[in-house]
C-alpha cells in the first residue's frame, strides 16, 4: 500500500542528486553522499517501479471515474498512450487492460458498473450520519432510506411512495428482516438485572 510513497522518495533523492551533486551549501558533501548516494545504484529499479505505479494509478482512477462499461477496452488503451517505456510496466499495462475489459463485458449495452466500492462506502457513510445515536443499535428501519440515497426524487415520488406502501407493511418487514436491534435487546437483560437489586435491596431492609 505504500510502495507510491517509498518510489516517489526513490525519485526525489535522484533528482537531487543529479541536479546538486550532493554539493548544496547547507550540505556537507560527504553527509549527503553517505546518507543517499546509494540511491543511484538503484536508478534502473526506481524508474521501473515509477512506471509500475503510474501504470497502476492511471488505470484505477480511470476505472474509479468512469465505471465498467461495454466500452471500457477501447477507451482504457488511450489512457495509458505513452505510459509505461519498461517492459515490465508495459506488461502490466496490457494485463490490467485485458482484466478491466473482462469486467467490463459483464455489463450489458448502454450499462455501467461501479467500478469503486468508494462509492457505497461514501453512502453507508452518509447513513450512519442520518442514523446518528441509533446507528450503534445495529441495523434499523432507517436501512430502507439508503435506495432513496442513490435515487432521484421529488414531491411527486414521494407521494407515490407514501400512497403504495403503508407503514403497516414497512414495520412488518423490518420485524421480520431486522428482527430487535441491540437496544431492544438489551432492555429485557437490563430489566432483569434492575428487579434482581430491587429484591436484594428489598430483603437488606427486612433484615
Amino acid at each position: 500500500m505504500n510502495a507510491g510513497e517509498l518510489v516517489a522518495w526513490g525519485v526525489r533523492m535522484l533528482r537531487y542528486l543529479d541536479a546538486d551533486g550532493g554539493h548544496r551549501q547547507e550540505w556537507e558533501p560527504q553527509r549527503v553522499e553517505q546518507a543517499v548516494g546509494w540511491v543511484r545504484q538503484y536508478r534502473q529499479a526506481v524508474e521501473q517501479w515509477r512506471q509500475l505505479v503510474e501504470v497502476g494509478t492511471i488505470v484505477e482512477q480511470w476505472v474509479k471515474t468512469h465505471g465498467l462499461s461495454p466500452s471500457s477496452a477501447q477507451q482504457l488503451p488511450q489512457q495509458l498512450g505513452g505510459i509505461g517505456t519498461l517492459p515490465r510496466p508495459q506488461q502490466l499495462g496490457a494485463e490490467l487492460v485485458a482484466f478491466v475489459a473482462a469486467e467490463a463485458a459483464k455489463a450489458n449495452d448502454g450499462e455501467r458498473l461501479v467500478g469503486s466500492s468508494e462509492v457505497i462506502e461514501s453512502i453507508f457513510g452518509k447513513w450512519k450520519r442520518l442514523e446518528g445515536e441509533q446507528a450503534r443499535s445495529g441495523l434499523t428501519g432507517l436501512v430502507l432510506f439508503l435506495g432513496a440515497l442513490v435515487s432521484h426524487t421529488n414531491a411527486a415520488v414521494i407521494r407515490q411512495a407514501l400512497e403504495s406502501v403503508p407503514t403497516k407493511t414497512v414495520l412488518t418487514w423490518c420485524r421480520e428482516k431486522l428482527g430487535k436491534t441491540v437496544q431492544a435487546t438489551r432492555r429485557p437483560l437490563f430489566a432483569l438485572s434492575d428487579k434482581a437489586e430491587q429484591k436484594q435491596d428489598q430483603i437488606k431492609l427486612a433484615a
